[in-house]
């Protein structure tokens, strides 16, 4: 990471991102995606550049929570 700029990083995650999503679909794989929960919360979201703070952790697990409960909880 140190060698490429923030810039670079995030559209390197935007594009993961992107093609995870297709992978799923394609595969007809579950997908969490916390995006949308963790977007208007960013600034109390992240740690640092990787790691979650408790609040983000929280976010991330509900995320999962919404997808993975109908799926196990039928």
């Amino acid at each position: 990471y140190p060698l490429y700029t923030g810039d670079a990083i995030l559209q390197f995650d935007v594009e993961a991102a992107v093609r995870t999503r297709r992978v799923a679909k394609d595969s007809g794989a579950l997908l969490a995606d916390p995006s949308a929960e963790l977007a208007p919360e960013a600034s109390v979201s992240f740690a640092d550049f990787s790691h979650f703070t408790d609040r983000g952790s929280a976010l991330v697990a509900g995320a999962v929570a919404k997808v993975l409960r109908p799926a196990l909880c039928q």
